[in-house]
């Protein structure tokens, strides 16, 4: 197959003959492009490529000019098509071998005239020729325009010219008529145009026969070279010979009747008809089904009501005002019109279709569906121009605060409006920002009032029953309107739901951004605080400094990065009342913040307040002795050293307090006043201080005075208290201990306080700076009476104690009670007998030795009592004491020690003791395990699974492990031990054990059964 190349070159056209266009072309070369014949296409431009996004480009070759200046063609992609500058959109393609077109690559595009455009798919030899023929008719053109340029530049001043009768006559024949002498009294202009047409007329002749000259051989001309062939082609206009047209010869009466017999317009009813139909039509044309105009941002509901009301408006006229006005047009035409073509009375539905009124209703329904079609197109077509307009900006979203909107160079700023739509952001279930209108909806929506629109125009009457009332007819035709399934609808359906799409792109873009202050909706700022303070250590002052500070600059971040609304090109974004929730939000968690603060230095200052105030309390307490007033004064000497910890303690509230005033915070009126009377207190103590010390120096006056005359009464009763001791020698009869020893208790009780007075008085005589009185005689008072009150008392109990002891259920009995008890009673007989002999009372003596004696005796039978009482004592152990002891032995309420004597168990001491002691052993084991037991049943023990081998392991914190340690050491004790109790301990450290998982879960830890595989061995 030839390559075009070869063809031109065939054709004439050498190889790299350029191809001059009109933006670019070699110097003397007219643009190849207006040469163009257009009878050598074959196809429109749609045939050749197709808009529509599934059809792929066409293929071709384009000529492009080189680095040299010739053109050369190179494969090309053919993507899009202007009807306006008649250029197609070329996309060089990477491969210039010529051998295919490769897509992949995407170099620059191109607009180009059509006669530099080779498709492949037509007929190369038909563009060969098509190319070769512009060049011809332009280089047949630039030889007409050099001719016809020599031919005016030559000078016409000594050529001869039009006389004055030539000139006259020419008048006379031009102005032979009373309407154009009515009309031309200016003659001059024409004159002169005619003397200049004349001048011309004769230097072309001149310059033809010079011409023709100079092709035979005359030289000596110097003139502009002329390509003698292409002159001779230059069109030379013929003039006729009269002032009219011939025409062929033709009848005109019978041309006329044929043409009256077919055509409408012989009657003035008709006219005037079509006329008063035309207007109507036209009046329809100027109808718009959307409205266009727009004054300010309104949001899409009610964008969609002014566009329904229009349209509903619009569909309202076209049915009752357009049809109606149609109709009256029609009636009132032919109202006058009788039988004939035109009969509006006709009720004959077949003479009706062979009259003329017939054509003219069709015709009258052919101009009114034109014109509803029109209505339709032309409003949809600028209804899609519209969005167009509204969604030309080019938006680019930064962030939040650099919103950047550039709109088409075309607009000005007094042309520019303002974003059609105007959404509102909202807090949608507390921590959720939407926009009140569903962006997902816009484009359905639009779509929905782009499809109404095309509804509201269907369904309109047709004028034939309408006008020809008389005829019944069957149904009741309506007008044709635009379809929404055609074509070039769905293609501005298409490009509407693309343009609102790629428009509310910046929209999503910048709800995304906003979308990142949706954490602080769900902060609650009081949660935020108790969290803040729950922490295991208090926050300190720069901790609380630095998260305030932190929400401060947030918020004032946010104030600058969040307008209270934005220009989004299609969308006037509305974020208001999302930003004054948001700063209130912030603003009540900075206050939080701060109140949380304030609270520490309020309680430092309560804190330190209780201190100062327990110290006021202190020095307003009356002292009721003199002990008291010397402690009040001691507290007043360390009350200086007390204060100021007390205000350094103060004073550091003023630091949570300087902080709160640099963040401008406005304490509350009860913490200002705290605040003042914290800061007040030690000027309070001191005035509290000064009474306090008048107050002692008085009662120091009036307890010294008082303390004399109690010293003196004591002196009187330490010598009372002598008499008394030394009246005991002559109590020796046992028969009244009872009776005695009450004595004996009331004089040890008058000792007692003889003692702790006389210290009181010493004491106090130290307090008043006195010296210290000698009440040595009480002390030796006691020393003297102490054996007296330990016999007396002893004997006085003995008695009680032994008939209780033997005959009381023994259940009562605290064995190892009565067994201190006695040896206590043996010891301090012995050592009081002793005392009343080395002072020669020998009945006291006596009488000692006499209840050492009876005391003795029982104390034999007190192991039997302590075995028997034994707290480890069970069945078990009483049924082995009744087999060794060949006797029923398990005592009960009513058994006594008495009846135990009665018995002879005295006799089976030993064997009694023995099971006691094993029963004691056995006591304190189970005491110490079910200790282990308590304490292991609350302690939590996480188990994890170990790999994927079935087994678990056992993590242990350090106090578990330390119990387990302990546990494991207090069992080693007790191993040789049998008891009949199973009980589980942990028994590894940290290593792998066999569990088994229990089916119930606390405090999310998994409890476990250990199954341990060491038990207490045999004792």
């Amino acid at each position: 197959m030839q390559s075009i190349e070869d063809l031109l070159a065939k054709e004439g056209l050498q190889h790299g003959e350029p191809f001059a266009s009109a933006d670019q072309h070699i110097e003397g070369q007219l643009p190849l492009a207006i040469f163009d014949d257009t009878e050598y296409e074959s196809r429109n431009p749609e045939g050749w490529i197709s808009k529509t996004l599934e059809a792929p480009p066409a293929p071709g070759r384009v000529a492009m000019p080189s680095s040299n200046g010739n053109f050369a063609f190179q494969n090309c992609l053919v993507v899009d098509y202007n009807q306006q500058h008649n250029s197609f959109l070329v996309q060089l393609a990477s491969d210039q071998s010529g051998s295919g077109v490769s897509a992949t690559d995407k170099p620059a595009q191109h607009w180009v005239p059509r006669i530099r455009l080779y498709f492949l798919s037509e007929d190369p030899f038909l563009y060969a020729k098509r190319v070769v023929t512009a060049h011809q008719a332009r280089k047949e053109a630039v030889h007409a325009m050099r001719y016809h340029l020599c031919v005016d530049s030559m000078p016409a001043d000594a050529m001869h010219s039009l006389s004055v009768e030539q000139i006259n006559r020419v008048l006379m024949l031009a102005l032979n008529s009373k309407f154009l002498r009515e009309r031309l009294s200016e003659t001059h202009p024409l004159v002169n145009e005619a003397i200049t047409d004349y001048a011309r007329a004769m230097n072309k002749i001149t310059f033809d026969h010079a011409a023709r000259t100079r092709a035979s051989g005359v030289a000596g001309l110097a003139m502009v070279p002329l390509d003698m062939p292409s002159l001779q082609k230059v069109e030379t206009r013929q003039v006729p010979k009269c002032a009219i047209v011939a025409v062929a010869a033709y009848s005109f009466p019978e041309k006329f009747s044929s043409f009256s017999f077919l055509s409408l317009l012989t009657k003035a009813e008709v006219i005037a008809a079509l006329v008063k139909v035309r207007a109507e039509c036209n009046k329809v044309g100027k109808m718009s089904l959307f409205n266009g105009w727009y004054t300010k941002s309104s949001t899409f509901e009610e964008f969609e009501v002014a566009q329904n009301q229009t349209i509903d408006q619009s569909g309202n006229g076209l049915r009752d005002n357009w049809v109606t006005a149609v109709q009256l047009a029609f009636k009132s035409s032919f109202k006058d019109v009788g039988k004939g073509w035109y009969n509006l009375s006709e009720r004959n539905y077949e003479t009706y279709c062979f009259s003329k009124m017939k054509s003219l209703l069709a015709v009258t329904r052919f101009m009114m569906e034109d014109t509803l079609r029109s209505l339709v197109l032309d409003n949809h077509a600028k209804f899609v121009a519209f969005v167009a307009a509204v969604c030309s900006a080019k938006v680019t979203v930064v962030d939040t605060s650099n919103v950047q909107v550039v709109y088409p160079t075309a607009t000005t700023a007094s042309t520019q409006k303002p974003p059609l739509l105007a959404m509102e952001l909202q807090v949608s279930d507390g921590t959720m920002i939407t926009c009140k209108t569903d962006l997902d909806s816009i484009v359905p929506r639009m779509l929905a009032v782009f499809d109404r629109a095309i509804t509201a125009t269907q369904g309109i009457p047709q004028m034939e029953p309408l006008v020809m009332e008389a005829i019944a007819w069957a149904f009741k035709p309506t007008i044709q309107s635009v379809h929404p399934q055609e074509p070039q609808v769905v293609a501005w359906r298409d490009s509407i739901a693309a343009t609102l799409t790629a428009a509310l792109h910046p929209t999503r873009q910048y709800m995304a951004k906003v979308q990142a202050y949706c954490s602080w909706l769900a902060v609650d700022p009081v949660a935020y605080v108790e969290a803040l303070q729950a922490k295991s250590e208090e926050p300190s002052l720069a901790e609380w400094q630095s998260d305030i500070n932190k929400h401060q600059r947030e918020l004032a971040a946010m104030q600058t990065a969040l307008p209270s609304a934005v220009n989004l090109g299609l969308t006037a974004l509305q974020l208001g009342k999302v930003r004054d929730l948001l700063i209130s939000k912030k603003q009540r968690l900075i206050r939080s913040l701060k109140e949380g603060l304030s609270r520490v230095p309020r309680r430092i200052v309560a804190a330190v307040a209780a201190k100062f105030s327990e110290v006021e309390k202190r020095l307003r307490l009356k002292p009721n002795n003199i002990e008291e007033v010397a402690d009040q004064r001691q507290f007043i000497e360390s009350l200086p050293r007390k204060v100021t910890e007390l205000v350094a303690e103060m004073d550091a509230a003023q630091g949570w307090y300087a902080a709160l005033e640099n963040m401008r915070f406005s304490l509350p009126d009860e913490d200002a006043r705290e605040k003042a009377a914290g800061e007040a207190l030690p000027f309070r103590i001191d005035r509290f201080k000064e009474a306090a010390l008048a107050t002692a120096e008085a009662e120091t006056k009036k307890y010294e005075e008082a303390q004399q005359s109690e010293q003196s009464a004591f002196q009187a009763s330490i010598a009372d208290l002598s008499h008394a001791v030394a009246s005991m020698q002559s109590y020796t009869d046992m028969s009244a201990a009872t009776a005695v020893a009450d004595e004996v208790s009331s004089l040890a009780a008058r000792l007692k306080q003889a003692e702790k007075d006389a210290a009181l008085y010493n004491s106090r005589e130290a307090l008043f700076g006195k010296p210290t009185t000698d009440y040595s005689e009480v002390k030796k008072l006691w020393e003297t009476f102490e054996p007296y009150q330990q016999f007396w008392s002893i004997a006085a109990s003995w008695k009680e104690h032994h008939k209780a002891w033997m005959h009381d259920p023994m259940n009562k009995l605290d064995g190892e009670a009565v067994e201190k008890e006695v040896a206590s009673s043996v010891r301090t007989m012995h050592k009081t007998g002793k005392a009343f002999a080395q002072r020669g009372l020998q009945a006291y003596a006596a009488n000692c030795d006499s209840i050492k004696a009876d005391i003795e005796e029982f104390q034999k039978v007190v192991p039997l009592l302590v075995a028997l009482r034994q707290a480890g004592m069970r069945d078990r152990h009483w049924e082995q004491l009744s087999q060794q002891l060949n006797m029923p032995l398990k005592p009960d309420k009513d058994f006594v020690l008495s009846k135990a004597l009665d018995l002879h168990l005295m006799d089976h001491l030993d064997t009694i003791q023995k099971i006691s002691e094993v029963a004691g052993k056995e006591f304190s084991i189970e005491l110490a395990l079910d200790k282990m037991a308590a304490e292991w049943a609350t302690a939590e023990i996480a188990v994890l699974e170990y790999r994927d081998t079935g087994t678990f392991v056992i993590k242990l914190d350090d106090a578990v492990l330390q119990q387990l340690d302990d546990h494991i050491g207090g069992r080693s004790q007790t191993t040789h031990m049998r008891t009949p109790m199973q009980y589980c301990l942990l028994a590894v450290h940290g290593k792998r054990v066999q569990c088994q998982k229990e089916e119930t879960r606390s405090l999310g830890v998994t409890q476990v059964k250990v199954m341990v595989d060491q038990s207490f061995p045999p004792g």
